[in-house]
């Protein structure tokens, strides 16, 4: 059976729907937030310079990792791709390796 595709307007309506229940959902946190700002101003403060802490350090640039597995990683190292002839006789594509 071949793939339905999904019109530009069936994904333009689905991305609006989308939206519209996440702001929604976000306005329906006001009111608890501004009662535990209200309840403990000082909670909800510590709370925030956590997360500016955190956001801060996942953000930061890093030369080195942190962990030891991505220890032998370098940014130095990178990947060429190989240019081989289009036409060896169907060498690549027989499965023969190219002349050296």
């Amino acid at each position: 059976p071949a793939a339905e595709h999904p019109s530009v307007l069936d994904q333009f309506r689905t991305g609006v729907t989308y939206r519209a229940r996440r702001q929604t959902a976000a306005i329906g946190t006001v009111p608890r937030r501004v009662g535990a700002m209200v309840r403990n101003p000082l909670g909800v403060a510590q709370e925030a310079v956590q997360s500016a802490v955190s956001a801060a350090r996942m953000l930061r640039p890093v030369s080195e990792p942190m962990g030891p597995v991505m220890a032998a990683r370098s940014l130095s190292v990178r990947f060429d791709a190989l240019g081989l002839p289009a036409s060896d006789e169907g060498g690549i594509q027989a499965g023969r390796r190219p002349p050296q």
